[in-house]
């Protein structure tokens, strides 16, 4: 055997491709749909069902899909748009719900940090 066969295998720096080479990762694994989509479209088959319950409320998958859209206003009017992230301290229960499904509705990003 030659020594050069027991050298480790080396690879040239310029073939590593780099991170900036790849695509985003909204490109690359695109979902087919976003979490307000499938409420939107729950909310129209199926309105009355309950979709909520927290402590003392339960809302419909209609009621929850109104709130949604009225938090998304808000939050559009307050300047947050698509690709924005927002960071959030609010609980699993409906105000953290529904401030997830309309950062979702106008493409901005929850990032959690309770």
């Amino acid at each position: 055997m030659s020594p050069a066969s027991d050298e480790p295998h080396r690879v040239a720096p310029s073939s590593i491709p780099s991170h900036r080479d790849a695509a985003p990762w909204s490109d690359r694994h695109r979902p087919a749909l976003r979490i307000h989509e499938v409420l939107r479209n729950t909310a129209t088959v199926h309105p009355e069902l309950i979709s909520l319950v927290d402590r003392d409320s339960r809302l419909s998958y209609r009621e929850l899909e109104l709130d949604v859209g009225r938090v998304a206003d808000l939050l559009a009017e307050g300047g947050v748009s698509a690709g924005a992230r927002v960071a959030t301290a609010v609980g699993n229960g409906r105000v953290g719900i529904t401030l997830l499904y309309a950062l979702s509705s106008i493409g901005a990003v929850a990032v959690p940090i309770n």
